[in-house]
């Protein structure tokens, strides 16, 4: 297998193409900071680029709300890993993913869930269908420790 970092797609006329990613803005809301986290680290954290650069992205890619928890930080390699200490620290709490995922089900339109109900199949519950419906909206890690904890509480038949 080819290594893709050195394979560049080559254009109609020959010349190289080339790939633009941006940063998604980070505007505070606890259920989408694992997918903003996860791209800062693959296009910047990860990168050469140094690190007042990164800092300067880091600021960049964050919403007004965000950016005030590091407000007067400067661009010193301290002062960088401090931020990424105070997001994790303050958007990554178990509590506070699970209350922001509670107000996302709680802010359904009710016609959303009449919509359930009417999907719910034979020997199906609606419970079941809403953790269905909750699962495939869950991200990757989310998703993944939620099953884990799932599997270590003891169920009722036991």
């Amino acid at each position: 297998m080819k290594n893709p970092s050195t394979e560049v797609p080559q254009g109609l006329n020959g010349a190289r193409a080339t790939l633009d990613l941006k940063m998604p803005k980070f505007n505070g809301n606890v259920v989408e900071f694992h997918e903003w986290a996860n791209m800062f680290q693959e296009l910047v954290h990860n990168s050469s680029k140094p690190v007042p650069e990164k800092m300067g992205m880091l600021k960049a890619s964050l919403g007004e709300s965000p950016r005030r928890l590091i407000y007067g930080f400067g661009d010193s390699e301290s002062h960088y890993k401090a931020a990424l200490k105070t997001f994790f620290k303050v958007f990554e709490g178990q509590e506070l993913i699970v209350e922001a995922h509670t107000q996302e089900i709680e802010n359904l339109p009710g016609g959303h869930l009449l919509i359930i109900q009417e999907r719910v199949g034979p020997g199906d519950t609606l419970w079941g269908q809403i953790v269905h419906c909750v699962e495939r909206k869950l991200d990757k890690e989310t998703f993944n420790a939620w099953d884990q904890l799932s599997r270590d509480i003891p169920s009722e038949k036991n």
